[in-house]
């Protein structure tokens, strides 16, 4: 009897085992295929931040106009101007080395010169460009990098120049590391030319650099060749060191790359499968069974497969029936509890996800699944094309793009490293809005503190967002007039202050009195000099837009901050446009008044009038007092000579102190 039994147990091992093999290598290529996916995403917002570059007008006058680059072009204003505009501007914030080149290839820009003035290192003119992502090359230390490339057009579209980034492949690295697959499976990432990264990382190599990867890289190499992208490549399978492997590959579409991913299936089979140990011991004490069990125990035991399988159907009604009196009645009785405990247990979680207005997700990394409660419809209009992680509004969903980065960034970090994730970012909801959402969640872990799936909700705090808002508003804002109040306008004044030093534009305050406003009051009454403030208030925010910021100083005087200008005489423009706008004048709101407005100006410039806050406000007080005493309506600039009527210094001297600038946007942007 033991020689039938054995050859039963042999050929069952040998079926699972294949069928094991089978589920490791479709592991192998969704991961491979979704990690693919996400590479191919980052190249992509890589070159749109470079595109961002290449788009500049600033940088693109700069590339038709500029020469080779030297010690003496990398001092100029136009040269810092660049400087200023690169370092700016974050975008994808990983690049080593940012350079600009003409249209001859002469490098121009560098944000890694050495002593001489010079680009500290030497491109690759042998790289291979997909899209404008380069295949792997060397970098400065002798470590891996690519280059991201975007060509400068004139107005004219005219290839004018180049802007070449350097990413090291930590960025790669970072998503390698990431993928992972278990102690079984490795990671390479490969490009165009057959040079491999890989995880963990060495060094930088060819696909066929070590004995193991000759064994299929000339079939991978005949895939490549073939150029069939758009065709999955089939498992490549094959041995080593008595070990049964199997090899997927994705290409990535945005650079030329490709992620490959090895899996051990003999390990895989012997560790991650205890179930088909567990499923072959079952099945050899089944066959025993056979020759020992008896039929009086056979029936009770049908009776509870049949019990088990109507309740694994949903049948909540089924109970298991068994009055032999013996084990299997005993086993009835804790199986009925048993299921009856978990069906309560559900039936309650699904209750409480129903009732809630928040949202209930769970996310099974293993598997790459995603499942929300109900009430995600009543939110958002996204609806994805399955259950998959890839397809599911964590990935597809419409996020702020202020916030995508932080997300995407939140999201990796709970699938691979973290416990625990609270964020708060701003989705598009079902009536096409941005609203703020909250995600708390946590991962779960099995007995042997294996995490499994990662278990959380969405929180609608749009309100509270709001509400936090408004408050910040009320506190920053001028209740009649909207603009910014003395208190927020001198820390704002003062804050740009710090950030002009060493910038080659100008900045100017204007320091605005509207002339005998008393008689609006009096003549009118005050509903007519409140219209008047709010005029005056809507046509600063005029004069303001995307080169300034205003405010209301008190009673009938108003302050203004211009930035960013280019000549003395751009202030004067504002200025007499301020002044005829107002004098232009609005009709009352009740129709029988025309209301003309007349104000004096006086205007201070950043370092020729002070470099603090209080400084130009004064020198720009003194310049509209000295128009005052002149005919009023006009404006003036401020001169060494003018004394300031009043100490307006000792009413605001603490703000020029850097610890009590507060750095936040009142619009809360």
């Amino acid at each position: 009897m033991l020689i039938p039994l054995l050859i039963f147990m042999g050929v069952s091992s040998d079926k699972l085992r294949n069928i094991n093999y089978s589920t490791a290598k479709e592991q192998n290529e969704y991961i491979v295929g979704s990690e693919a996916k996400y590479i191919d995403k980052m190249f992509g917002d890589i070159l749109a931040d470079v595109n961002q570059y290449a788009e500049n007008d600033i940088i693109a006058d700069y590339a038709e106009n500029a020469e080779g680059l030297c010690a003496d072009l990398s001092d100029s204003d136009e040269y810092r101007e660049i400087d200023r505009i690169i370092s700016e501007y974050s975008g994808f914030g990983k690049a080593s080395e940012i350079e600009i080149l003409n249209k001859n290839g002469e490098v121009i820009y560098s944000t890694n010169l050495n002593d001489s003035g010079e680009s500290a290192i030497v491109p690759d003119s042998n790289a291979v460009l997909n899209n404008g992502i380069s295949s792997l090359t060397m970098y400065k230390d002798s470590s891996p990098a690519f280059s991201a490339e975007k060509t400068i057009y004139s107005a004219g579209s005219k290839a004018i120049g180049t802007v070449r980034c350097y990413y090291e492949t930590d960025v790669l690295s970072e998503v390698v590391d990431s993928m992972s697959m278990g102690s079984y499976s490795k990671v390479i990432i490969m490009d165009s030319a057959m040079q491999i990264v890989e995880s963990p990382y060495k060094a930088l190599r060819t696909l066929n650099w070590s004995d193991e990867y000759s064994l299929f890289a000339d079939e991978l190499i005949e895939y490549v060749d073939a150029g069939a992208y758009d065709s999955a490549c089939e498992p490549i399978d094959y041995e080593f060191e008595k070990k049964d492997k199997s090899v997927s590959v994705s290409y990535v579409k945005s650079s030329g790359y490709y992620v490959i991913g090895i899996v051990d299936l003999y390990a895989f089979s012997s560790s991650k499968h205890l179930n088909t140990f567990l499923v072959w011991i079952i099945a050899g004490i089944d066959i025993v069974l056979l020759f020992f069990a008896v039929q009086y125990i056979l029936s009770p035991l049908k009776k509870l497969i049949e019990y088990l399988e109507k309740r694994h159907k949903g049948d909540h009604s089924a109970v298991y029936e068994c009055n032999s009196g013996d084990e299997f009645s005993t086993a009835g009785y804790l199986v009925n509890s048993l299921i009856d405990h978990l069906a309560g247990s559900e039936l309650r979680y699904r209750t409480i996800a129903e009732m809630t207005d928040n949202i209930v997700f769970e996310i099974n990394p293993q598997k790459g699944t995603v499942v929300m409660s109900n009430n995600f419809d009543k939110k958002f209009s996204f609806r994805p094309k399955d259950n998959t992680l890839s397809e599911s509004f964590f990935y597809k969903g419409y996020i702020y793009k202020e916030d995508k980065a932080r997300f995407t960034s939140d999201l990796n970090k709970i699938l691979n490293s973290d416990d625990k994730w609270i964020g708060e970012y701003r989705f598009k909801n079902k009536y096409g809005d941005f609203s703020w959402m909250k995600i708390r969640a946590s991962k779960l872990k099995d007995l042997h503190d294996i995490p499994t799936v990662v278990v959380g909700v969405i929180v609608d705090i749009d309100r509270e967002k709001e509400s936090e808002l408004n408050l910040i508003r009320k506190a920053s804002y001028d209740a009649l007039t909207q603009l910014y109040n003395r208190e927020t306008f001198l820390k704002r004044l003062s804050a740009e202050t710090e950030q002009i030093k060493g910038k080659s534009s100008l900045a100017a305050v204007m320091f605005v009195d509207l002339d005998d406003f008393k008689h609006f009051n009096d003549d009118f009454g005050h509903n007519c000099g409140d219209e008047v403030l709010k005029f005056t208030a809507d046509t600063i925010k005029e004069i303001c837009f995307e080169r300034g910021f205003g405010g209301r100083f008190g009673g009938d005087e108003f302050i203004v901050c211009l930035t960013g200008l280019k000549l003395i005489g751009d202030a004067g423009k504002a200025a007499a446009e301020l002044i005829e706008t107002l004098g232009n004048g609005i009709d009352s709101a009740d129709g029988e008044h025309h209301l003309s407005i007349k104000c004096s100006i006086g205007i201070s410039f950043y370092g020729e009038n002070g470099y603090t806050s209080s400084e130009l406000i004064s020198a720009a007080d003194a310049a509209m007092y000295k128009i005052k005493k002149h005919g009023k309506s006009d404006f003036a600039f401020a001169s060494a000579g003018d004394k300031p009527e009043r100490d307006l210094e000792s009413e605001f001297s603490h703000i020029d102190s850097n610890d009590d600038i507060e750095d936040k946007d009142p619009d809360g942007a």
